[in-house]
């Protein structure tokens, strides 16, 4: 999660996934606002979840 000034000014954060590389890992302008920010964090941590453990069986077997 990226936050900087501007984003504080604008109420909103930048969230980057590490398993994504580039500008497509990234999402802009999401909403600070708790009820927005916390169920948008846990399914972007079920999606990673989902794409490390898919990586690490198609790399096991």
């Amino acid at each position: 999660i990226e936050i900087g000034p501007r984003d504080v000014s604008n109420g909103s954060v930048v969230i980057s996934r590490r398993d994504i590389p580039g500008k497509q890992g990234k999402v802009f302008g999401i909403s600070m606002e708790p009820s927005t920010l916390v169920p948008y964090i846990r399914d972007r941590l079920q999606d990673v979840q989902a794409s490390v453990l898919e990586r690490a069986i198609t790399f096991r077997d």
